[in-house]
């Protein structure tokens, strides 16, 4: 996450010698599900942070309403899930436990227009899918049993 198109990457060997050095043995990788978000939903700073990988392959046709490929939620992003697995293996490796929260909720709810900022908004995926069921803007429902919209067999295997 980063304020630049093209977020570099975290140097993921350094954060877990820092872990290691102060003690740490656990640590949560999570998703962050927004496309990018502003941070003026906890500060008083307008900044827009872009985010990349997302689990899911950016392949179109047709762009998100951030000007990129639409997502095909029918298809993982391997670059999402190598860095995922590697990441997770150096932390192993390291001696410390990881959490995976496939998930979050945060930034949906307290980030500005965050719903437009998400795979599941229906102009930003080429499946028609509406994770805003109903359709009051805010798409929280996406995390509990009220949305009834996915239907893609890769969801739900």
């Amino acid at each position: 996450m980063s304020l630049a198109d093209l977020p570099g990457e975290l140097d993921f060997v350094e954060y877990l010698q820092w872990l290691k050095k102060d003690n740490h043995n656990f640590i949560r990788l999570w998703t962050w599900e927004l496309l990018n978000w502003d941070k003026q939903g906890i500060s008083d700073e307008a900044k827009n942070f872009q985010v990349v990988p997302h689990p899911w392959a950016r392949t179109g046709p047709g762009n998100a309403l951030d000007g990129k490929p639409k997502f095909d939620l029918q298809q993982f992003d391997p670059v999402y899930f190598d860095r995922l697995e590697h990441q997770v293996k150096l932390a192993f490796d390291s001696g410390i436990y990881v959490s995976i929260m496939l998930f979050e909720g945060w930034g949906l709810q307290f980030s500005p227009k965050a719903f437009e900022s998400r795979p599941f908004h229906p102009d930003n995926n080429i499946n028609g899918i509406n994770g805003d069921s109903n359709n009051d803007g805010s798409g929280v429902e996406i995390h509990t049993l009220e949305n009834k919209v996915f239907n893609i067999p890769i969801l739900n295997s």
